[in-house]
């Protein structure tokens, strides 16, 4: 997952990549979410604060899902559609869907990595495996946490690159140890 960028020559030159890779994205937010409820059933506990983790991580999965409908389908598709007509609608397009998709970027980083965080709470109370793991997701958080207040914008694509990487790495290793049993209260 990335925000696409770039001016409408260079959307125009990658369209069936952007639309492509969106579409895959898009496809395997639902198999994320699954994952994620597996984790919740696995975590819960009395104080049901897993379920908490499991609400925050579709609701940023939902806005992820929104950016990618924008940038890497719809815009793609519009460039594609009317680059010869209007040049500048294309361009008050584009200043559009970059005002939309900037606020669902930060509340797809916002929401999950305060779900990472929520399972990870959890995760450290269990086994050495799961506190490596519990651990690793506040670290992200951490950072995260210091970046924004350091006046870094995470919807760049490096940084939200980045930003995925750890996400993915973390998500990763959960289901390694969901799938292993070595999640277990």
């Amino acid at each position: 997952m990335h925000p696409s960028g770039g001016d409408t020559n260079h959307i125009l030159t990658i369209h069936h990549v952007l639309t492509a890779s969106h579409a895959i994205i898009i496809l395997s937010l639902p198999l994320l979410l699954f994952g994620f409820s597996g984790l919740s059933m696995v975590l819960s506990s009395p104080g049901k604060i897993s379920n908490f983790g499991l609400i925050m991580m579709g609701f940023s999965l939902i806005a992820a899902m929104f950016a990618a409908v924008l940038n890497g389908i719809s815009q793609p598709r519009f460039i594609q559609e009317n680059h010869l007509e209007n040049p500048h609608s294309l361009s008050m397009i584009g200043s559009l869907i970059s005002a939309i998709s900037a606020p669902l970027t930060f509340i797809f980083i916002a929401m999950s990595s305060l779900s990472v965080f929520v399972f990870s709470l959890s995760l450290i109370k269990l086994s050495k495996y799961c506190q490596v793991l519990g651990y690793f997701g506040m670290a992200i958080l951490t950072l995260i946490l210091f970046s924004h207040l350091a006046g870094l914008t995470l919807a760049y694509l490096l940084s939200f690159q980045i930003f995925v990487i750890l996400f993915l790495a973390w998500s990763f290793f959960c289901a390694i140890l969901l799938i292993t049993g070595k999640i277990k209260e």
